[in-house]
């Protein structure tokens, strides 16, 4: 049984601030940050509890996202309610691969290959951005 000790809460606590302030900044759910933040700041948890707690963190970002796009009347509901519809069989499917132990080593590799392209992306992005700059 998992037992977190006051550091690893705290940690917990930290990582889901940073990837709740984020989230909405960056357009993303928070997995880029909380995934990488709890598998390796509290390596007790294992890798399929941080991505547990990053997907229930992501549907309360998610949430709270359209929330604030609709109440600005920022959000087109229908172009919504198709990419809900696309995540929900996504989840779904997803959900029932990640048992398998051979598609958790998928898992891990594609995460790190996600994380490095965003990070040139991100790169590439401040490179433009600089070189725009009179």
């Amino acid at each position: 049984m998992l037992r977190p000790t006051a550091l690893e809460y705290a940690g917990v606590a930290a990582v889901g601030l940073v990837a709740g302030l984020v989230s909405p900044l960056l357009g993303i759910g928070g997995g880029l940050v909380a995934v990488p933040g709890l598998f390796l700041g509290i390596p007790s948890i294992g890798y399929a509890t941080a991505r547990a707690c990053s997907t229930g963190m992501s549907v309360f970002n998610a949430w709270q996202s359209v929330w604030l796009y609709r109440k600005e009347k920022l959000s087109q509901m229908s172009t919504a309610a198709w990419l809900a519809a696309g995540a929900l069989a996504g989840g779904v499917v997803g959900d029932l691969l990640i048992h398998f132990e051979s598609v958790v080593a998928v898992a891990h590799r594609m995460l790190a290959v996600t994380l490095v392209l965003a990070a040139a992306r991100f790169a590439w992005d401040l490179r433009g951005h600089r070189a725009a700059s009179p």
